[in-house]
């Protein structure tokens, strides 16, 4: 789940601590 929103917000601030 966190790579496939990883693509879906790739700039997103949201994104970035959710894939780490």
């Amino acid at each position: 789940m966190p790579c496939h929103k990883n693509l879906v917000f790739p700039r997103t601030p949201q994104a970035e601590p959710v894939s780490s």
